[in-house]
């Protein structure tokens, strides 16, 4: 179970996989067309022959009363088709909260954790909805899946009654195309790209800082800023050369997307903390070489000099070193620093090898 945003941008292609060694109930909660279409996923439960069962938020709040049995049928329809395990990513409601804990085995139940340590969202350490849920979750369910280590062993050490396992978040692909070869990212002038929602945890006012401490020396690249801010004053107040920026302050509509990290030269995720990341994943897919803070979520992915590069977290100068190390390269060391990014990701992210943990996982529920 699992919003249709997060299931078709990054678990069709496993749940497309196993289902060639299980029979599936697909339950998706759908609140709108956001970067996917409903009749894409209807269309996705036909061909690989899912039991699809769609829970409609279009036109009630989660919290509605008229989700009081809504919800119920659909912990109904999940008890009749008689699941040996049920996987949980989102509940979607507190209602079906509530239910799932009271109504569905839990023996057979894995819940996959995105973020077992809340991030800030400006002054407060998680929305008031996340930590109402993971006291839900933590009270109801005994087995959980998380796509850190640095998230499992945390959730293992505070709870040690408590099962988890590991198995790091695939690439987030949407309807996109694939990374584009080597030889067609132009890397004329370096363009340094930060992409995703903007909050202070994510540190681009590391990043701007950096740029200007670079812009003092040289002025031969590009930074650009693409994602959505709720207040972006606070950033803009930083930025003394403008015409290095270029700022795309906005709701990114999918058909954005690759444009954006097709003219960006390199990746930079200058984050303050971090779980797991959504964008650093999209890079893998787009075979854009990351520049990372040197925390954990990124140090159990990235090795420094090998699939990317990494810098002193929160520190601009740090940052600004690296950014500066990559402009001295040449043509043919950007080629290189891509394909060993594209030899990583056709490695570590093959199908197959994400079939067989997610097999390993539930069949220890057996019995």
């Amino acid at each position: 179970m699992n919003g249709g945003k997060h299931f078709w941008n990054r678990e069709r292609k496993i749940i497309a996989a196993l289902s060639e060694h299980y029979q599936i109930q697909l339950v998706i909660n759908h609140s709108g067309d956001l970067n996917y279409r409903i009749e894409n996923i209807i269309e996705f439960a036909r061909e690989y022959k899912l039991q699809l069962v769609v829970v409609d938020f279009t036109n009630r709040k989660a919290s509605s009363l008229k989700g009081l049995w809504k919800d119920f049928q659909t912990i109904l329809k999940i008890r009749t088709f008689k699941p040996d395990y049920i996987y949980i990513e989102s509940f979607g409601s507190l209602f079906f909260a509530l239910y799932s804990g009271l109504f569905l085995p839990v023996r057979k139940v894995i819940f996959a954790i995105l973020d077992y340590k809340l991030h800030p969202y400006g002054d407060s350490v998680g929305k008031v909805s996340e930590k109402i849920y993971q006291r839900l979750y933590l009270f109801y369910f005994k087995r959980f899946h998380l796509f850190s280590s640095e998230q499992a062993r945390m959730l293992s050490e505070e709870h040690p009654s408590k099962k988890s396992y590991y198995i790091k978040l695939f690439l987030i692909e949407n309807d996109f195309p694939k990374a584009i070869p080597t030889q067609e990212r132009s890397f004329e002038k370096i363009n340094f790209l930060y992409f995703g929602k903007i909050y202070k945890y994510k540190g681009v006012d590391i990043f701007i800082r950096a740029t200007e401490i670079l812009a003092k020396k040289r002025q031969d690249f590009k930074s650009t800023i693409a994602g959505r801010a709720k207040d972006f004053s606070t950033y803009q107040e930083l930025i003394n050369t403008p015409e290095i920026f270029e700022l795309k302050i906005h709701y990114l509509d999918t058909a954005e997307i690759p444009t954006i990290f097709h003219e960006a030269s390199y990746f930079v995720l200058p984050y303050r903390e971090v779980t797991q990341s959504g964008p650093l994943s999209l890079a893998f897919h787009f075979g854009l070489c990351p520049i990372t803070s040197d925390i954990g979520g990124f140090k159990e992915l990235i090795v420094d000099g090998e699939n990317g590069f990494t810098f002193e977290s929160e520190n601009p100068d740090s940052l600004a070193e690296v950014m500066n190390n990559i402009l001295e390269g040449s043509e043919k060391e950007h080629q290189n620093n891509q394909n060993r990014l594209q030899d990583f990701v056709k490695k570590d992210y093959d199908i197959q090898k994400f079939v067989g943990d997610y097999k390993n996982m539930f069949e220890t529920l057996v019995g």
